[in-house]
């Protein structure tokens, strides 16, 4: 499978969301949170298809574009800074720079922890089978 990066979200210096495109599927949009704890970047596909009307971007920090591209109306309304460059490391897939992983985030620890190989990412959170969802005292309502 071969994706080409061509947006990136950035919040605090860290990528926050990530467009690729490749020809089979189209657009791939992807999540990236930063876990303080592990001081690690984990990254999930969050969805794929069109945009055929620009590149919608979550953040809130500033972002890069691709030649070629646009943003869509919701993202350009935000008016944030735009990079003229984007370091190589961000632009590489599969993504080398993080891990594959969905997150969940626990307000008791103040920090998205990965779930992908634990059934309790941190004391406070659990998986519920009763719920088919996270538990606990950390699980943000």
């Amino acid at each position: 499978m071969c994706e080409k990066v061509i947006a990136v979200a950035f919040d605090d210096g860290k990528p926050f969301s990530i467009v690729t495109v490749s020809g089979k599927r189209g657009f791939s949009f992807y999540d990236v949170d930063y876990c303080k704890r592990d001081k690690t970047l984990y990254y999930h596909l969050s969805g794929f298809g069109s945009a055929p009307y620009g590149i919608e971007i979550e953040g809130c920090g500033e972002y890069w574009l691709a030649d070629g591209y646009r943003l869509g109306r919701y993202t350009k309304r935000q008016k944030r800074p735009r990079l003229e460059t984007l370091d190589a490391k961000w632009q590489c897939w599969p993504f080398e720079w993080g891990i594959k992983s969905d997150t969940v985030y626990c307000k008791i620890c103040k920090d998205r922890l990965p779930t992908s190989e634990t059934e309790t990412p941190c004391q406070h959170i659990h998986w519920s089978v009763r719920k088919s969802w996270w538990a606990g005292r950390g699980v943000c309502d």
